[in-house]
């Protein structure tokens, strides 16, 4: 029968002083051997307890029917949490009690471990510990093992600057708790920790925050001197750093973001020549705005505006300039109102500017980035809608209405048509002075009078069969009179395709959701063959006899390593990838391609090797039917197994039967022998866009 925790107690606290009492009494005759002195080797009794070495190597204890009982102690030198555990032998049922220093009792445990082994697990504060271990019936006995170990320390409460939700400077503190002993901290911008270092924990670590004002999410970890890594944390905060942004003159328009509320923003502009400059905003967001221009001293008040440019809201100033540097600042109208605008400088010149899309695609915040990334819809077939509007300065030419025109690089044979809010709107005029790389076919933009903006907007229907269909593109506006084009703008785009979408072209082999359509043809993980698509949640499989692999809904998300297995012994082994996205599928495949490998290399002779026994000596008998021959299991790829049991690190699980393969399989993740080619990869996200899944 098993006892209660109580009862099991006080069946300890009889059995501290009275086995002691009842053996050793005395010793043996001159010629044998002391039983209590033999017996205090594995600590017989709590004042000849055997030490622990926290971290150290395990021990050895063993019961007999009269030395039912051994006694360890350890160390503490550091508040956490720590684990004792026992491992089996030929015991193999023990019962563990945990005291502190004065043998007042912790915690007990019967089985939590392998098996019907003891484990507990205890946050412990500085201090010496004590720790009986029984067997746990009085028939049991045999040798076993026992450490304890520190475990990984654990974060929570993680603040950027105590909480704050702006700084105004890059350098920030990562406030946090941390339960265990940590020794070295790392941070990053990146959920993957890309291109960060371990440095030495304190218990605020300082962090740079990356350049531009952007909302930024930080991630921290940190590890113990045993290398054990914590859970990750992360917080946001935003960057406003109070630096002024260049607009280059008769340049792109530049995004601004009043935010919080109250915030102001700040740009410069050099005048290389004297003339007539104007400063102009544009709604975005924040549709109501207020500018100031001054000398380069940026106290120098030259001109303010509030109602001169789109609606009546914006803000427009002209000013006749001479050669020289001026600074621009923005506000809201109203106090309490934040959002974002797009701002740019020109001279007197006929003028074209794209307001819509505008940003930078290869940035690395939402404002500089904008709304220039573009996606196609997740419907079938998918379409690619490109919205533009263009901002035209050009006195003097007549029937400016009908001269503004709109072009796009083509997306593969994906066809295109140019529409307006009454229907098709395709340019009727010359084809003459249509920029180098633009689609044949290309739009007239129509004046809207409520915003005074061009607008038009370019579809595409149907994804393209080619992943390199996809990237970077651009868009044009221009004013065409007749023949001649007065003005051109362009601005850079990057087409993407919905990640988790299945609108692809493919088919056979090759259907399946996008990104894996676009990522097997495309060679992004750097094999185009011997690998399929299976619907289901897990990251991969293999059947025998197959000559293909499958991938299936986790292998593009995140891979779960590193994870570190134990065997019996207290010996560890760690295997499983950190990819992400492509990297995370390439690990995937390599993993079930090793598992194919040993099927096609191992399976015919094992069986042929085990026809006349499963153990009677031949190279690639498989008497544990791990799928892993005996002359394979101490070395191969690194990982030295028991040829007699199948699961030698304990994977456990559905694991049990064949966890010897199965390690080497997620071996084989740490070094794919696969080329990932992010530059490839156009899911969205991915890659290319931002945020980028990789953390980039």
């Amino acid at each position: 029968m098993r006892f209660g925790s109580a009862v099991r107690r006080a069946i300890l606290g009889l059995a501290v002083g009275a086995i002691a009492a009842a053996v050793c009494r005395g010793s043996g005759g001159p010629d044998e051997p002391d039983p209590c002195r033999e017996k205090a080797k594995a600590g017989f009794s709590w004042w000849d307890a055997e030490e622990l070495i926290v971290d150290g190597p395990a021990e050895w204890g063993d019961i007999h029917f009269y030395f039912d009982e051994n006694w360890f102690f350890f160390e503490v030198v550091a508040a956490g949490v720590y684990t004792v555990e026992t491992w089996p032998g030929s015991l193999d049922d023990s019962f563990m009690t945990l005291f502190d220093e004065d043998l007042r009792f912790i915690d007990d445990d019967d089985n939590r471990g392998t098996g019907l082994m003891s484990k507990i697990t205890r946050t412990l504060r500085p201090g010496t510990y004590y720790v009986l271990v029984q067997p746990y019936g009085w028939w049991d006995d045999g040798d076993y093992t026992i450490s304890v170990r520190s475990t990984a320390p654990v974060l929570s409460r993680f603040a950027i600057n105590n909480g704050a939700i702006v700084t105004a400077a890059r350098p920030v503190t990562l406030n946090h708790a941390s339960a265990g002993v940590a020794a070295e901290f790392m941070a990053s911008e990146s959920p993957t920790f890309a291109g960060a270092a371990w440095l030495p924990y304190v218990p605020t670590p300082p962090f740079t925050l990356s350049a531009g004002n952007d909302t930024k999410t930080v991630y921290l970890k940190v590890r113990d001197a045993n290398l054990r890594e914590s859970n990750t944390v992360w917080d946001r905060i935003y960057l406003d750093e109070p630096i002024p942004v260049e607009l280059i003159v008769n340049g792109p328009p530049r995004s601004g973001d009043i935010w919080p509320p109250g915030n102001e923003d700040w740009f410069f502009f050099n005048a290389a020549a004297p003339g007539t400059y104007t400063i102009e905003t544009w709604a975005d967001t924040l549709n109501d705005n207020t500018a100031w221009l001054f000398q380069a001293d940026q106290t120098t008040l030259i001109a303010t505006d509030d109602a001169s440019g789109e609606r009546g809201r914006m803000a427009r100033i002209v000013q006749a300039l001479a050669p020289g540097t001026y600074f621009v600042r923005v506000r809201a109208t109203k106090w309490s109102k934040t959002g974002t605008y797009l701002i740019r400088v020109t001279t007197g010149t006929p003028q074209v500017a794209i307001l819509n899309p505008h940003g930078d695609p290869t940035a690395n915040t939402w404002l500089e980035v904008g709304n220039s990334e573009v996606v196609f819809t997740s419907r079938t077939p998918g379409v690619l809608e490109v919205f533009c509007s263009f901002a035209v300065n050009a006195p003097g030419v007549a029937d400016l209405a009908n001269k503004v025109r709109a072009a796009i690089s083509p997306v593969g044979a994906s066809p295109l048509e140019w529409r307006a809010k009454k229907g098709l709107s395709p340019w009727l005029g010359s084809a003459a002075g249509l920029p180098p790389g633009a689609h044949g076919t290309t739009g007239k933009a129509v004046l809207n009078t409520k915003t005074g903006r061009y607008e038009v907007s370019a579809r595409f229907t149907g994804l393209p069969a080619n992943n390199a269909d996809f990237g970077l593109k651009s868009v044009w506006a221009q004013i065409v009179d007749g023949a001649t084009v007065i003005a051109t703008a362009q601005q850079p785009i990057e087409v993407f395709h919905h990640r988790w979408a299945a609108n692809n072209p493919g088919v056979g082999r090759d259907r399946g959701p996008n990104w894996f359509y676009y990522w097997k043809t495309g060679n992004v993980c750097g094999t185009t063959t011997g690998w399929e698509y299976m619907w289901g949640w897990g990251y991969g499989s293999y059947f025998p006899g197959d000559d293909h692999v499958h991938v299936r809904d986790l292998a593009p998300t995140e891979n779960s390593g590193p994870e570190t297995y134990t065997n019996d012994l207290g010996g560890t082994v760690v295997v499983t990838g950190q990819g992400i996205g492509p990297f995370c599928a390439a690990e995937t495949i390599a993993h079930e391609f090793q598992h194919k490998w040993f099927y096609d290399n191992w399976d015919a002779a094992i069986a042929a090797a085990e026809a006349d026994g499963e153990n009677d000596g031949d190279d690639y008998d498989d008497p544990d039917d791990d799928g892993i021959p005996n002359l394979f299991e101490p070395a191969f790829l690194g990982i030295a197994t028991d040829a007699n049991d199948p699961d030698t690190y304990n994977m456990g699980g559905r694991y049990a039967t064949y966890g010897d393969e199965e390690l080497r399989a997620r071996k084989k993740e740490l070094d794919t022998g696969l080329t990932v080619t992010k530059a490839n990869d156009w899911t969205y996200p991915g890659s290319n866009s931002y945020p980028r899944y990789q953390g980039d």
